[in-house]
C-alpha cells in the first residue's frame, strides 16, 4: 500500500516534468523519489530491488543502472546524514515551540504553571501539530536505521563498513522517546515514554487510514470486526481492528500501458 501510494505520488510529479536534463536527476522529483524508495526498502528487507527500480526508469528517461548509483553513491548518504542530524534538531525546535504554545493557552488556568500540578498527572490535550511533529521526529529514527542497513546491504563493495546501528524498531522507538522527553518542561507539565507512545501510535492509525482515503479506498473492507468471549460471563465482546480482508489488495494501478524511456 505505501509501495503504490509513493509511486503514484512520483508518477504525478514526474508527468509535470517535460524538459529533462539526461545528464542530472530532477531536483523537483527528488522527495517523491526518497519516499518511494524508503517504501520499497521497507516492503523489501533493505533490498533494492531492480524491480522497484524498474517503476522508476519506466517514468523518466534514466536507467536503472544510473538511478541505482545515484541513489547508492549520493541520496542515500546525503539523506541519511540529515536524518540523522538536521531534520532532528528541526522537529525538536517545533515541538518545543508548539508546548509553548499550548502551554500559554491553558495559561488562565492557575495550577497549570505549577510543579505540584504537574507532580499530580495534570492531563493536558496534544493538538494535532504536536503529535504529527512527534510521528514525523519517529519517522527519522526508523528511516534513518533502514537506509544504513540498506547502504550496506546494497553495497558493491566486497566488505562494507559496518553500520552505526543495529538497533530493533522497539529500540529505536524507545530511544526517540528518551530524546523527546527533554522538549517538555518538568514544571509544566511532565511526559511519559508511555504517553508518547499512546499518542504517537493514535496518530499514526489516523495518518494511516488517511492515506486510504486519499487514494480511494474504501475503509469499510479493511475493518474485520473479531468476536472474543468473556471469560466470566459467558458474553462476547466486539472488537473491532484495522486489518485487510485480502492481505494481497494493493491500490488500483494505472492500467495505461508504460512507456520505457531511451537509455
Amino acid at each position: 500500500m505505501e509501495v503504490q501510494a509513493a509511486l503514484e505520488r512520483f508518477r504525478e510529479a514526474s508527468s509535470k516534468i517535460s524538459d529533462y536534463d539526461t545528464m542530472k536527476f530532477p531536483t523537483a522529483l527528488r522527495v517523491s523519489l526518497e519516499r518511494y524508495v524508503i517504501a520499497c526498502l521497507r516492503r523489501d528487507n533493505d533490498s533494492l530491488s531492480e524491480a522497484a527500480l524498474q517503476e522508476i526508469s519506466s517514468l523518466v528517461p534514466y536507467s536503472s543502472a544510473a538511478l541505482r548509483k545515484l541513489l547508492l553513491k549520493k541520496i542515500f548518504p546525503l539523506l541519511t546524514e540529515s536524518l540523522g542530524q538536521v531534520r532532528p534538531e528541526i522537529i525538536r525546535a517545533r515541538i518545543r515551540e508548539e508546548i509553548a504554545i499550548i502551554l500559554q493557552t491553558s495559561a488562565d488556568e492557575p495550577e497549570d504553571s505549577t510543579l505540584e500540578a504537574a507532580k499530580k498527572g495534570k492531563k493536558r490535550r496534544w493538538s494535532e501539530q504536536l503529535k504529527q511533529l512527534v510521528f514525523e521526529y519517529l519517522k527519522c529514527a526508523s528511516e534513518r536505521s533502514l537506509l544504513l542497513r540498506a547502504i550496506r546491504a546494497n553495497s558493491e563493495e566486497p566488505n562494507p563498513r559496518p553500520i552505526a546501528t543495529s538497533l530493533s524498531e522497539t529500540a529505536l522507538r524507545r530511544s526517540a522517546y528518551r530524546e523527546l522527553v527533554g522538549c517538555w518542561p518538568e514544571d509544566k507539565w511532565l511526559i511519559t515514554s508511555g504517553e508518547l507512545s499512546r499518542e504517537c501510535s493514535a496518530y499514526k492509525k489516523k495518518y494511516e487510514r488517511g492515506l486510504l482515503k486519499e487514494h480511494g479506498v474504501d475503509i469499510e473492507q479493511f475493518l474485520v470486526v473479531v468476536e472474543k468471549p468473556v471469560e466470566k460471563s459467558g458474553e462476547s465482546n466486539i472488537v473491532t481492528a484495522l486489518v485487510p480482508s485480502d492481505p494481497a489488495a494493493e491500490l488500483p494501478s494505472d492500467t495505461n500501458q508504460k512507456q520505457q524511456p531511451q537509455s
